[in-house]
This record gives structure tokens, C-alpha cells and sequence, in this order.
């Protein structure tokens, strides 16, 4: 059985400390093992209430349909291929595709890591909790998928680049659209896979901390 919503103001402050204040704290000049703990903290409160919710029972994670596969998903994906092979060609040549061709186990190695404990963390947490937590706060759609955009951009802070906050910000509002249109865990961990590997995969990885 699931337990009901908290009031909207508990909610507020919930939101606020775990996706504005959690993030902020790697600018910060605590120690980075306090930072990580706060992090892990923050994370398993998420995975409680998520539990307690409802959230994360197995048919949730795995709904999928085989027409969620064609669409605009599809279409928007290949014109960042697109767009992107023809801007690394122009301005970064003598890194394209440098990780993959030059070390190949080495991209496989990480590409997996990345989906596994990256990409599947975040949209557990950022897609189908938050959406699930928090829809009721911002009742206008298109504001709540900025608001959740938003709020991706910022748990990208570390990084300390601009670029990496723009993509992630725009990254955002794609995988918030799909998950909004669509609420499918599945599809969205495969859009996000797909667009953060095909950076890596192109060789822009070190902007994102990827080795190699």
C-alpha cells in the first residue's frame, strides 16, 4: 500500500535540500569524503521514501511498449548526431571518435560503467522519483519539465563548465519530455545512454570526466 504525499510545503523543502542544496555542496570547500557522505545520504533518503511510496516496486522499472521505440525520440536523436559529428569535423577533427579507435576496451569498460552507475541512477532519481514526488508542486507541464530540467543542469555543478550545464540543461528537458509523454523508465535510460555515449563515443569525454 502506498503512503500519501507529504504537505506541499514539507515537499518544497525536501526538493530544495536534495536537488539545490545536495548539488551546491561540491562548489563548496568541505572535505570531499563529508560531500560524498551528504550525497550518499541524500540518495538512500530518496531510496526509502521511493520504497515506502510505491515507486520502486519491478513493474514500474520495466513498462515498455515496442511502439515507444518510433517517434520523435528517434528523430531528434539523429539530428544531434548529425549536428554534433559535423561541429567535432569543423572545430575538434584530431579528437573525433580518438577514444574508440585508439582504445577500444577502454571505451567499452567505461561505456558500461556510465549506463550502469550513471545514467540508471540518475534517471531513477531525477525522471521517475522526481516526477512521481514532485509533479503535484508545478501543475503546468511545460514549467515542471523545465523546473526538472533545471534541476538536472545543477546536480552537473562539479564539472565547473558552462557547456556541460547548457547540455545537460537542454539534455534535461528531452528525457523530461519522454518520460512526461511516455513514463517509461526503460526508454528513458536508453535516450539518455544514448546521447551521453554518443559524446564520449565522438571524443568529447574529458569535458565530462570520462578517461581516455
Amino acid at each position: 500500500m502506498n503512503s500519501p504525499l507529504p504537505s506541499i510545503k514539507y515537499l518544497w523543502t525536501e526538493l530544495l535540500l536534495l536537488f539545490v542544496l545536495v548539488p551546491s555542496l561540491t562548489l563548496t570547500s568541505l572535505p570531499i569524503w563529508l560531500t560524498v557522505a551528504i550525497i550518499l545520504s541524500a540518495l538512500i533518503y530518496c531510496g526509502i521514501v521511493g520504497k515506502k511510496s510505491g515507486l520502486f516496486k519491478r513493474r514500474n522499472f520495466f513498462r515498455f511498449q515496442k511502439s515507444q521505440l518510433i517517434g520523435q525520440e528517434f528523430v531528434r536523436l539523429l539530428f544531434f548526431y548529425s549536428v554534433s559529428t559535423c561541429l567535432m569535423v569543423v572545430y575538434a577533427s584530431e579528437d573525433l571518435f580518438r577514444v574508440v579507435l585508439n582504445q577500444p576496451l577502454l571505451w567499452l569498460g567505461i561505456s558500461l560503467f556510465y549506463v550502469l552507475f550513471s545514467v540508471i541512477p540518475q534517471e531513477v532519481i531525477y525522471r521517475h522519483f522526481f516526477f512521481a514526488r514532485y509533479q503535484a508542486l508545478v501543475t503546468n507541464r511545460a514549467a515542471f519539465v523545465l523546473l526538472n530540467a533545471s534541476l538536472f543542469s545543477l546536480a552537473h555543478l562539479m564539472f565547473e563548465n558552462l557547456l556541460v550545464l547548457a547540455l545537460t540543461f537542454v539534455g534535461g528537458i528531452l528525457f523530461a519530455l519522454t518520460y512526461q509523454r511516455k513514463r517509461s523508465l526503460i526508454l528513458v535510460c536508453l535516450e539518455h545512454s544514448l546521447y551521453g555515449l554518443w559524446l564520449y563515443t565522438l571524443g568529447l569525454g574529458q569535458m565530462l570526466a570520462f578517461p581516455g
